[in-house]
């Protein structure tokens, strides 16, 4: 990377300052430093709707990145959580950040595997009265290596003075709706924040689990008989043939029939309706064919 293309994009960062091209530049800064897929510039203040005040993303991703993570997710966003505590101002790995058993957790499943992202990075900017700036930059294809954070963390001093320049007011923004009345008391808006996400995170685990329901329900086959269906529905197979589960007798009379083919392990285990008829259904098979056996003795 030379220094020319570097010098222009931040002279244009400042050009800009105090304009709606600020954003905008200042993703081209960063990205002359090293390539992502998306910005998202997000303004936190405690348990409070974070505010988005920039993105990139195209209309069909910003509903998950932007839309659907204000209506309450963001209370379990290692970001958000960090920007509460807060941490000191810097460019972080969400990685090293998150809680352990992230990858387990209710946030990662039930919102955020649907963004895609191969990793998520982020400078945080403190803009003063509890305010926090976070300037995320997103791939969704592979992670950012050492040496690429290692650039961007160089870039931290630029970022952070532009950013707490363009948004020092921004915790006048977070009192605007508390001051005018239109959306309660503080405390208010924190509980209604906490119950949005609840209801945000069970509506999406629920969509979430009836995804996966449907991808992994077996189909059922024309030819199927209700018996086949059964081991079908432990097996995942749409059809098995009957030579999967052979079936064979052996009984003399004034004797109970004896199952003599072999066990399936996972076909049916112990307790399921299938296996508890298999002794009627052997000693019906047994009763019809007593005549036969009686006659040819």
């Amino acid at each position: 990377m030379t220094d020319a293309p570097l010098f222009s994009a931040i002279g244009a960062l400042i050009a800009a300052e105090g304009t709606d091209e600020f954003p905008i530049q200042l993703a081209a800064f960063l990205r002359t430093i090293t390539p992502y897929d998306f910005t998202v510039i997000f303004g936190y203040r405690g348990t409070a709707q974070p505010i988005d005040l920039f993105d990139d993303f195209p209309a069909r991703k910003r509903a998950v990145f932007v839309t659907d993570y204000q209506a309450g997710p963001y209370l379990l966003d290692p970001f958000c959580l960090a920007a509460t505590k807060p941490v000191a101002p810097a460019l972080y790995r969400m990685r090293d950040l998150a809680p352990d058993r992230f990858y387990r957790g209710e946030y990662f499943r039930s919102y955020y595997i649907q963004t895609g992202l191969a990793e998520e990075i982020g400078f945080f900017v403190d803009t003063g009265r509890g305010t926090m700036v976070i300037v995320s930059l997103m791939r969704a294809k592979k992670p950012f290596s050492s040496r690429e954070f290692a650039a961007l963390a160089q870039a931290a001093p630029v970022v952070d003075a532009a950013v707490a320049r363009q948004w020092r007011t921004l915790a006048e923004t977070f009192d605007r709706p508390v001051e005018a009345g239109g959306h309660g008391s503080r405390d208010e808006i924190e509980r209604a924040s906490s119950a949005s996400a609840r209801a945000s995170l069970r509506s999406a685990n629920g969509r979430w689990r009836n995804i996966r329901s449907r991808a992994i329900r077996p189909k059922r086959s024309a030819g199927c008989s209700a018996s086949r269906r059964e081991r079908c529905a432990f097996t995942g197979a749409t059809s098995t043939p009957s030579s999967a589960f052979p079936r064979r007798a052996s009984f003399s009379p004034g004797s109970s029939p004896r199952w003599r083919g072999p066990e399936v392990p996972g076909i049916a285990p112990a307790g399921h309706p299938w296996r508890s008829r298999r002794p009627r259904r052997m000693k019906a098979i047994a009763a019809s064919m007593m005549p036969l056996v009686l006659t040819s003795a």
